[in-house]
């Protein structure tokens, strides 16, 4: 920035000023104030002394001229929104200024005979020029709405709509698929994860929220998928590209207000460039930068939003008398005399009460009053009231723009605060981004630098704990209470720590109300990237480039865990030895807080060196090349640091044990077991990958009618072998463009635009293991040996390469009725080889399994966008944009089977593929329904049966109901739009379809399971079980029956019953803004907004209505709370 801006002045470059910086008596944010100064001692030749007046621009004459006194103009709109803040310099000098407000303009003291104004606007894709005998016929105006109309007329057809990393792609040049997202939309939604936003409105893009209750995915399922699933175990997630370099850090470190649009890569010759890493589809994300000859430009957001408290009661129970009930009936089989006829573990308040009678301490009347009172509670009321919260986001961000004829700059802070919906839990992020760039020797050489930092620190406090669902957590003046020693089946009966020890001991109490404050879990991460750049033009046809990137990471995850804390004293306790002859109690564990570190780190190094030919002729022909080498090199390392006992907070002092020495526990009193040793954990895992790859890209457009395209990049990297072909791999695509439209033949008038286009080409993706031996080394003893022991995590298999997919797609875009209608419709195949995965390997080998490229999987799908302008007026307009998307893939190849094909059914969704199906599949017991008794019936070998055991056992694949996928194969959205005037109000609701879910059903084996108390209330289909004759005709929930019978529930947690239609209709959004144009008051814009999301569903096709994004299991599940958001935005 060579130009010290002041109230709305400048200064002239290379002119000489004094001004008193003291002068200035305006109050000002510090940050305001202080960020263009920085700006103008780094990168301008302004003089600032300490005190004088202001001068007058004065430059000298070189030769003869003519002394011009006052050179003056204004710009005017007849629109009043219009900012009218322009960039004026007089061509072929370092003279400009820039106008007010109001549109004037003036240059004093000129000395120039005869020259040309350059007038710049950063509506304007170019500069008018006017002669200086223009000005001198009378006073200058220029109306800058009628050049804008103008020019955006001749934009239109040339406007870039996709960012590819490497180079931009104008519409008439675009042979892939591409999805353009731009600032907008982007800004339409409000959160601090840039991703989020692009949830609903992008098509082909789906995010995998749903949780599945009964049925989990396996571990590598993606969190979002670009057109389907493209491999099996590798690395499913897209891959995000950040200004040109991939971006491996934690999302949540960027700004999304620093984001000016999102590009993603759908098919193969829009991603191809990225080769080995773009099998899953690519994510562009492009950074907002200055623009040259623009004005200071300040824009300000800011947003608060609130979320509702979580439902507590989502999740259907069993009644609290009924649960109370089953107790009883348990204490009358004997379930619990096991727990009771020893000391010390837990048992539930109606079995203290039963037991208290039973031993004569109460009457029968006090205990059925305990009981009576029991059933009144709910600690779901307690956890609204003391524990829960609503959430609460705050989020701020200004940046900084402009630009002079030379040089042009962004700035960027961001600030975020997050509240959890528990007391503790907090997120803060902090976010700076500095941007420049440079034209030097005539505007051939151009130097880039970018510098982005980012601080996020995240407090995360400990979730509640409870025992049972009548718990009581604090008395009527909001108290904490204890509800026993612990919160699972290893917890402490309350009658037993009210007196063990004989005070000895720290009180052993679970106070679920105090335990959350006790406990600190702080993740602080600092991240920065370093980018600069330099390019080279020495012709206008032909340009050099060289790009680098560093980026580091550093996380600190800190657990600390007070001396009050509940583990901290039961730990304390249990390795406690008392001396009751001497009264003197010892422990193992020294007194204090426990502190947990694990450190986690990243760098990366990317360097690109590349050429560019952009050549025109003859009007008919236009040729572009990109081509280049890239190397990098990433590096990470995760270290879990010693643990520290004794630990203080103030001091940072610790304690130091002996983590080997076997101690006796309190409770059992038995010496020389494992878990007689102090509990650590100690590990350090550090991974370095290097990469090399070769890239090119060419597009040849004849009569701005017919493209085509072709792309090829070579991959090499050292994770695999060291011979050269087998490093190495080649991914290439070809497509090809026709504007059938502006053929002479074409005479379809109300279809003014029909573009045909095809492509076809390759990709890959990579999981991260290596083709060499790995091995891991413990950090603890075998407790045979006592000895270092060493294990193969990975036998060497020097035939390990790249997943290989292959991609062809077709598709039409079309704009009709006057461009009232247009879109695109896009149809794809595609086919993944040499996917990793484990197969079966002689043992003689020493393993049984080897990880290779042995499997394969194919698929298609389509896509479809429309906008339409169904109303537009003068002040008024409704817009519809549809996005619909179906995908359908099945794996072709897989060689590993489970040993038994009953873990079809009991492993996690797609850990197990199955050959001709989808790889989340969803398969069932075939179920005959209930009979005579209410006992469930299946089928065995095609008769009907009900020997559990061997149905479970025995049954095979074959016999298996498959119901159909795990995950939508239909979604899409539509967004209504609508504006009249100031005001615009918008909403969007999305679908998915063609998918199936399992929820959790009745599981008398939990029910009646006294060590699984907590799960007993959440059986809630314990109210709909068959009871009499003629019920097996309404329900197909079994008769209760006690003891268990083996296999029953889990073949009836299987079976076909308790799969339901996942298909469903939500309302995500709704948008409310007012935008009013201030320019007299300086506000090129003010927004004052607000917005509302995840306000629920409007059609589920499940037969008992819940939300098909979070199906209840046996825990508590909470579907996405609404949130509700007030802003403003204000550019200066």
């Amino acid at each position: 920035m060579k130009d010290f801006f002041r109230g709305g002045s400048e200064l002239p470059y290379r002119q000489r000023y004094v001004q008193s910086i003291k002068q200035k008596k305006k109050r000002v944010s510090l940050i305001i104030y202080m960020l263009p100064m920085i700006f103008c001692v780094l990168f301008s030749k302004v003089f600032a002394q300490p005190r004088g007046k202001l001068g007058t621009a004065v430059k000298a004459p070189e030769i003869s001229q003519v002394y011009r006194p006052y050179l003056k103009g204004k710009v005017v709109s007849s629109d009043s929104t219009l900012s009218l803040r322009s960039h004026i310099s007089i061509e072929g000098t370092d003279i400009y200024v820039y106008s007010q407000n109001d549109g004037t303009f003036s240059f004093r003291g000129v000395y120039l005979e005869s020259g040309v104004l350059r007038i710049g606007h950063n509506k304007l894709t170019k500069p008018i020029y006017v002669p200086f005998d223009t000005i001198n016929r009378g006073p200058f105006i220029i109306n800058l709405l009628e050049v804008l109309e103008r020019d955006t007329k001749q934009i239109d057809t040339v406007a870039i709509v996709a960012e590819t990393g490497y180079f931009r792609v104008p519409e008439e040049r675009a042979t892939g698929s591409f999805v353009h997202i731009d600032n907008k939309l982007l800004s339409r939604t409000v959160g601090s994860n840039i991703l989020d936003r692009l949830n609903g409105v992008t098509r082909g893009l789906i995010f995998n929220n749903n949780q599945v209750g009964a049925t989990t995915f396996a571990s590598n399922r993606p969190s979002m998928s670009i057109r389907g699933i493209s491999t099996l175990f590798a690395n499913a997630e897209p891959l995000i590209i950040l200004d040109n370099f991939p971006f491996e850090g934690d999302i949540n470190t960027i700004n999304p207000e620093d984001i000016e649009s999102v590009t993603v890569l759908q098919d193969a010759a829009a991603s191809s460039i990225w080769g080995a890493r773009a099998g899953n589809g690519v994510i562009v994300l492009t950074s907002k930068k200055g623009r040259f000859e623009q004005p200071l430009k300040v824009s300000v957001r800011t947003d608060m939003s609130i979320s509702e408290k979580p439902n507590l009661y989502y999740n259907p129970t069993i009644p609290m008398n009924e649960v109370i009930d089953i107790e009883r009936f348990l204490y009358g089989e004997g379930a619990w005399d096991g727990t009771i006829n020893q000391i010390y573990p837990y048992i539930t308040p109606t079995i203290e009460a039963l037991l208290a009678e039973r031993n004569g301490h109460i009457d029968k009347a006090e205990m059925e009053r305990r009981i009576a009172q029991l059933k009144t509670q709910d600690v779901r009321r307690d956890l609204n009231r003391y524990v829960y919260r609503s959430v609460q986001l705050y989020k701020g961000a200004v940046n900084f723009s402009g630009g002079a004829k030379q040089h042009n700059y962004y700035f960027s802070a961001g600030y975020d605060k997050n509240l959890g919906n528990i007391s503790g839990q907090n997120t803060q992020r902090v976010t700076l981004q500095a941007r420049n760039s440079y034209k030097m020797l005539n505007n051939k050489l151009v130097f880039d630098t970018d510098l982005q930092f980012s601080s996020d620190k995240q407090n995360i406090g400990a979730n509640p704990m409870f025992q049972v669902l009548y718990d009581k957590i604090a008395d009527e003046n909001g108290n904490p209470l204890s509800i026993g020693g612990g919160f699972n089946a290893q917890g402490l009966r309350q009658s037993y720590i009210d007196t063990v020890g004989m005070g000895l001991l720290k009180d052993w109490g679970f106070y679920p109300l105090e335990n959350p404050g006790q406990f600190k879990r702080v993740i602080d991460q600092v991240s920065y990237q370093l980018r600069p750049s330099i390019s080279y033009k020495p012709l206008d046809w032909l340009g050099f480039s060289a790009n680098y990137q560093y980026r580091r990471s550093y996380s600190e995850n800190n657990t600390l865990q007070e001396a009050n804390y509940f583990e901290m004293r039961d730990l304390y306790n249990r390795f406690t030895q008392i001396d009751y002859t001497t009264g003197i109690a010892t422990s193992a564990i020294p007194d204090g807080a426990r502190l947990n570190q694990t450190n986690f780190g990243q760098s990366a190094h990317y360097f690109r060196g590349s050429f560019n030919v952009d050549k025109k002729w003859k009007d008919i022909h236009d040729f572009h090349l990109v081509g280049g080498i890239e190397v990098n090199s990433r590096n990470t390392l995760e270290r879990i640091m010693p643990v520290m006992m004794g630990y203080q907070e103030e001091t940072e002092t610790y304690v130091p044990f002996d983590a080997t020495e076997r101690y006796g526990q309190y409770l059992t009193g038995n010496l020389g077991v494992a878990n007689n040793v102090i509990p650590i954990n100690l590990s350090r895992l550090t991974t370095l990958n290097r990469n090399r790859l070769y890239f090119g890209n060419a597009s040849y457009t004849y009569d701005k009618r017919y493209t085509v395209t072709f792309s090829a990049r070579k991959d090499e990297a050292n994770i695999f072998g060291v011979d050269i072909n087998q490093r190495g791999r080649p991914f290439w695509s070809a497509g090809a463009r026709w504007q059938l439209h502006e053929e002479d033949f074409y005479k379809v008038d109300w279809l003014s635009k029909l573009v045909i286009r095809a492509t076809h080409g390759y990709t890959g993706n990579v999981s991260g293991r290596s083709a060499y031996i790995t091995s891991a080394i413990s950090s603890s003893p075998f407790y045979y040996t006592n000895k270092i022991y060493q294990t193969i995590t990975n036998p060497p298999n020097p035939q390990l390469s790249w997943e290989n997919v292959r991609m062809s797609n077709l598709a039409a875009d079309f704009s009709a009725f006057n461009s009232r209608l247009s879109g695109s419709l896009e149809y794809y195949r595609k086919k993944a080889t040499d996917l990793l995965s484990s197969s079966p390997i002689n043992p003689s080998s020493g393993v049984t399994t080897l990880y290779g490229n042995w499997s394969s999987l194919k698929g298609s799908g389509w896509d479809l966008n429309l906008t339409g302008k169904n109303i537009q007026t003068q002040d008024f307009l409704w817009q519809s944009d549809l996005i619909l998307s179906y995908t359908n893939e099945k794996v072709t190849d897989y060689k590993r089977k489970p040993s038994s094909d009953r873990m079809y059914l009991t492993s996690n969704l797609g850990e197990y593929p199955i050959e001709g199906k989808p790889l989340y599949g969803m398969y069932s017991f075939a179920s005959a329904g209930l009979d005579a008794h209410g006992q469930p019936q299946g089928y065995l070998h095609g008769q009907l049966s009900q020997d559990y055991t061997n149905i479970y056992n025995n049954t095979r694949l074959d016999d298996y109901v498959y119901r159909g996928r795990a995950t939508p194969n239909l979604f899409g959205s539509i967004r209504n739009t609508f504006q009249y005037k100031a005001f615009d109000l918008s909403f969007n609701i999305s679908a998915q379809f063609g998918y199936y879910v399992r929820r959790k059903g009745l599981s008398y084996g939990l029910l009646y399971d006294v060590s699984s108390y907590m799960n007993m209330p959440f059986q809630y289909d314990y109210m709909n079980r068959w009871q009499k004759a003629g019920d097996e005709l309404n329900t197909h929930v079994p008769a209760a029956i006690y003891p268990v019978v083996a296999n029953r529930e889990t073949f009836y947690n299987m079976t076909e019953h308790l799969v339901d239609r996942g298909d469903h209709i939500r309302l995500r959004d709704i948008r409310l803004g007012y935008t009013v144009k201030l320019p007299k008051m300086g506000f090129s814009s003010l927004q004052v907004y607000g917005y509302a999301n995840n306000l629920g569903l409007l059609w589920a096709a499940n037969r008992l209505g819940f939300d098909p994004d979070a199906v209840y299991g046996n825990t508590m599940v909470y579907p996405a709370v609404r949130t509700y958001s007030l802003g403003v935005n204000a550019n200066f």
